[in-house]
Parts: C-alpha cells; sequence; structure tokens
C-alpha cells in the first residue's frame, strides 16, 4: 500500500498544473474521440455527430474541436511541458441559422505524420517522424462559444509571382522493429530467401517537376550482411540514381544486429533517358535492388525526393507547401495554382491551431491566383471545397 501511495505523489510531481487541468477538462461533459489517416481538410456533418451521441439540436457555435500541434514536441522533455490539448479553429458551414443539421458540416485541417527540418548537413529538410501512430486524433465536445477560421484577403498589386514548390515524395513503410526495441522501424525484407525480394517498386506521381533543376535524393537504408558489403541500387525508371555499399556485420553476440547508413546527392535528370515515348512524369517508377551474400538481409527506412515543382494539382485533390523567403520584405506575393477550379480553397496553417482561409481567384486556363504577405516562413493547404475527405 506504501508503495502505491508513493508511486502516485511521484507522479503528480511530475505534472504540471495545466496538465492535470487538461485531464480534468476531458472527464467533465461529453467528449468524442475521432481519428484521421494522413494530413488533409476533413469534414464532419451533423449525421455523423448525431451518430456519435450528440442527440437534438446541436448548436452551431458551440462545437469545439480540440487536438495537439505534435510538431512541436521533442524528444528531449522540455522544463516546461506543452499543454497536452489546445483548441483548433473549425470552418462551420450550418447554412446560418446557427444550428447544426443533419446537412451541414464543419471543416478542419490535420497535420501529417511527419515534419521537415532543416539540417545544416544536407541541402534540403530531413523528414521526422511526430507520431508512431497509424491515425491522427482529435476531441470533439459540444462546450461553449468555439474558434472558427477567420478569413483574410490580401488586395494590391504583387511584387512577387510564386509559380513552383520544393516539393517532396517519401517512401517509407514500417514492417518491422528488428531488435523489437527503439524508435527505428524498417521496410520489408530484402534479399533471397522466404518472405523477401531482391527488387522493390514504388510508382510514384512526379507530374509537374521542373527538370531544369537537379532533385535531391536522400536515403537510409539498412543491411546484415556477412563477410562482404551488401549493395543497394536505387532507380527511377531504369535511371540509376544512387548505389549505397553497406559493410558486414560480424555477427557476434553483443555486436550491431544490422548497419544503418544515410546520405544524400544531388541528381540532374535526363528527361530522354528518364521517359519512355508517350510516358508521363505522373507515372514513374522509383525502383530498389538489393544484392548480398546468401543469409543477408536488406531493408529500406527511407527514400526522400525533393524537386522543385509547379504549385498545382497533379492527380490529386490536395496538397500542403511551404513558402520560405530568406530576405522577408512584408510586401505582398502572388501564387499560382495549376488545374484549379471554381471549387480550389486555400488556407493559410503558418499557426496550426488557427488556419486562415485566403481569397482565392480563378482566372484563365484553370490558374488560380491568391495573395499573401512576404514573410520568413509561410506553409499553405490547398484542397477542392468539393472533394473533402469525410
Amino acid at each position: 500500500m506504501r508503495l502505491g501511495v508513493l508511486t502516485f505523489l511521484l507522479i503528480g510531481c511530475c505534472f504540471s498544473i495545466s496538465v492535470w487541468g487538461q485531464i480534468g477538462m476531458l472527464s467533465n461533459g461529453n467528449w468524442v474521440k475521432i481519428a484521421v489517416p494522413n494530413e488533409g481538410v476533413y469534414q464532419l456533418t451533423g449525421a455523423q455527430l448525431k451518430a456519435m451521441g450528440f442527440a437534438g439540436k446541436v448548436n452551431a457555435n458551440q462545437v469545439q474541436l480540440y487536438g495537439m500541434d505534435l510538431a512541436k514536441l521533442t524528444e528531449k522533455v522540455p522544463n516546461i511541458l506543452p499543454d497536452s490539448l489546445s483548441e483548433m479553429a473549425i470552418e462551420m458551414q450550418d447554412g446560418g441559422d446557427g444550428i447544426l443539421d443533419d446537412q451541414d458540416k464543419f471543416l478542419f485541417y490535420a497535420q501529417g505524420h511527419y515534419k521537415w527540418i532543416k539540417s545544416a548537413m544536407d541541402e534540403a529538410p530531413m523528414r521526422q517522424k511526430i507520431t508512431s501512430n497509424d491515425s491522427l486524433y482529435f476531441f470533439l465536445r459540444i462546450g461553449t462559444i468555439g474558434k472558427r477560421i477567420s478569413n483574410f484577403n490580401k488586395t494590391g498589386p504583387a511584387s512577387k509571382l510564386v509559380q513552383t514548390y520544393a516539393a517532396k515524395w517519401l517512401i517509407e513503410k514500417d514492417s518491422i522493429n528488428v531488435l523489437s526495441s527503439g524508435k527505428i522501424w524498417l521496410g520489408d525484407p530484402m534479399g533471397t530467401g522466404l518472405g523477401k525480394k531482391t527488387t522493390q517498386s514504388f510508382p510514384l506521381n512526379m507530374d509537374g517537376l521542373q527538370l531544369n533543376a537537379p532533385i535531391l535524393l536522400q536515403r537510409q537504408l539498412a543491411a546484415a550482411a556477412y563477410q562482404s558489403d551488401a549493395t543497394f541500387t536505387i532507380k527511377l525508371n531504369d535511371q540509376i540514381l544512387s548505389t549505397k555499399l553497406l559493410n558486414p556485420v560480424s555477427g557476434l553476440l553483443f555486436d550491431e544486429a544490422y548497419k544503418l547508413g544515410f546520405d544524400s546527392s544531388a541528381i540532374w535528370l535526363d528527361k530522354t533517358k528518364l521517359l519512355k515515348t508517350g510516358q508521363s512524369l505522373s507515372n514513374v517508377n522509383l525502383q530498389v535492388d538489393f544484392n548480398a551474400p546468401t543469409g543477408s538481409t536488406g531493408w529500406i527506412d527511407y527514400i526522400a525526393l525533393h524537386g522543385q515543382r509547379t504549385i498545382g494539382f497533379w492527380g490529386n485533390t490536395g496538397f500542403g507547401f511551404d513558402y520560405q523567403s530568406i530576405n522577408p520584405t512584408s510586401q505582398t506575393i502572388e501564387f499560382e495554382i495549376q488545374n484549379a477550379t471554381s471549387q480550389t480553397r486555400v488556407w493559410d496553417l503558418s499557426q496550426y491551431h488557427q488556419p486562415v482561409a485566403l481569397n482565392t481567384q480563378l482566372g484563365q486556363n484553370a490558374i488560380a491566383t491568391f495573395k499573401s504577405a512576404d514573410s520568413a516562413g509561410k506553409y499553405f493547404y490547398v484542397f477542392e471545397a468539393n472533394k473533402i475527405n469525410a
């Protein structure tokens, strides 16, 4: 009994008053925990809220959504712990009557599973997981007056036109934790033998990629090879991008179970070799070949491709992009979106919990534009209002 009381006291000493307050908040009233799989703008309807147990007429002004900005979490515990939950601004579409009827809905944004961190050792940001869960979670209640997304309409002439952004294509699959310990999860096993493949292929839609600039290839690979090196060869539509060697392991009990290697390289793509006759960038294939002595195993931790891409819809219904300015002027800048429609929307997500809806103008040739103030860093999410994730 004494041990139990002591444990409780120790745990209590480790939590701030704000965290205890948030735990108490969830213990009061009716809450629903919802999950979404990936980054994007999502919608919840009045009918869905009723199915969750919110009976009767729902006051649209009192719908509140809570979440957490996982990108701000660090592996090292800070001196001041962030509050576990913060209210997130949503866009309410109740028809103007203040009641969330069955056909009404509200929209909200969910961040992805990764953040990209600028590294002094690399020319491009490096991916970092911000959650190990398959889903991203939010908490919903009918409470007091809820936070709502604000609107912003930047007017006046623009000093700069932005038509491209730094795009990222990420290949990563968490299949196995070799040591059954630690944070590194690797992909499907490669090699010869039961359950292994010597080649893995990944289809990519790289439409809009600018071929007048190099791409940057980042790869983190692992191998447990014996006696001689393991070799990974990475190709894009049969054009070799990289060959990576990993040294063998000793096989001794207390030595490394596998070798893990990361590196990056800038590569110019040859369009004449990259694309076959009649083929477009919307359907390219990234192939990884593994060659090592019998009994060896290789794994892909992740592969990332970085390149300049024209801002636009390329077979998708939503995408996010960063804008970085080395010398921000606070002047007006204009962005162009290719393959846009009258349903194209843009949210400024520079503050995760408080998105700002930007005014979008559709012009000729399916090109939409929006304006914003020049600043050191912004993040925008572009989506089609009639194709929102449920």
